[in-house]
């Protein structure tokens, strides 16, 4: 082997083993800096994104690093700054940097900026449920519902499982007087997450819906309004839900909210079953079949307390005194 041959060899390994070196620092401060960024210490943080840019100035996952950490900052200026690196090189951390500059501009108040680079993220990325999702609350917050419910349920197409994706669609199928959509978001949500705040929320929110449309005039009178639109045929469940609430009002037994609570939902949950076939649709074909068998297989009572934890000692009660109802729930949702 001729020596220029060996010292091509030993150049090119020299070359990779300092490559690699290098790759390695970056890694090291980026740890650093992720660890000063979860104490908060965001300052520190990207000191330490600094040095890792001193090796390599245009290192995407540093870019998206300290674009991250500079809007934790309220520093919106050197987000995007940083977040439009990543952007312009169209490689690793795209979808991120989208994110975080979409974030910063919808924090500063220019919604519709912030809705343009979440469309432009969509076009390179289409099945990104985070993206959807981030584009529908986006448009919600300037108040284009109609968008926001499209954008909202591709999400959940993407990922049944996203839980923030239901909760808003719930919210804006309230705000849009239509009750059962409402709720089989709304009871969704509290599947996946029944026991934070916005669980509370949702769980009032539920209690609001069944409620409404349901007027007491007199001891013996009681008055019932549907909603004016029912474009996916859900009137015999939302009649049910009526039906029962009046019922309530003329209550001779007492039932108590709990108890309650389970009655109507089991109700709802049988009319929608009954009514289930050759229904399509998304609200027919996504929800409509869980709850389905659900209630088919003698699971709602141990589900509705389950989705009502933020209630208190009631539900807490009744789950611990229940606990083979609760176990066998748990292994069905795991079937």
């Amino acid at each position: 082997m001729s020596r220029v041959i060996l010292v091509g060899i030993f150049s090119f390994l020299l070359g990779s083993t300092l490559v690699l070196a290098q790759e390695e620092s970056i890694l090291e401060f980026v740890k650093e800096g992720i660890e000063y960024h979860e104490r908060g210490n965001y300052k520190a943080a990207l000191s330490a994104y600094e040095k890792a840019l001193k090796i390599d100035k245009s290192a995407p996952l540093v870019h998206y690093e300290m674009a991250y950490t500079y809007f934790a900052l309220g520093n919106h200026d050197k987000a995007i700054e940083h977040a439009d690196v990543v952007i312009k090189q169209r490689g690793d951390y795209l979808k991120d940097a989208f994110m975080v500059k979409a974030n910063t501009l919808d924090v500063m108040g220019k919604s519709n900026d912030a809705i343009a680079v979440y469309e432009k993220a969509l076009m390179t990325f289409p099945d990104d449920y985070l993206l959807l999702y981030n584009l529908a609350l986006a448009q919600y917050s300037k108040g284009d519902k109609a968008a926001a419910e499209q954008h909202a349920i591709a999400a959940i197409q993407h990922n049944v499982n996203h839980r923030s994706s239901h909760y808003l669609l719930g919210f804006i199928q309230m705000e849009q007087g239509r009750k059962v959509p409402a709720l089989l978001a709304l009871y969704t949500f509290l599947l996946l997450e029944p026991d934070t705040d916005r669980s509370r929320n949702a769980l009032l929110a539920i209690q609001q819906q069944i409620k409404e449309g349901v007027k007491k005039e007199t001891e013996k009178n009681t008055q019932i309004f549907l909603s004016p639109q029912d474009d996916e045929g859900f009137m015999a469940a939302e009649l049910t839900l009526s039906l029962i609430q009046a019922s309530f009002q003329m209550d001779t037994l007492q039932l108590s909210e709990e108890a309650k609570f389970v009655k109507i939902t089991t109700a709802f949950f049988e009319t929608l079953a009954s009514q289930l076939e050759g229904k399509q649709g998304f609200w027919w074909e996504t929800y409509v079949p869980f709850y389905s068998h659900l209630q088919q297989t003698g699971h709602t009572e141990a589900y509705c307390y389950y989705i009502s934890q933020t209630k208190g000692a009631a539900a807490e009660r009744w789950i611990k005194e229940n606990k083979d109802k609760m176990e066998a729930f748990d292994r069905w949702l795991k079937e």
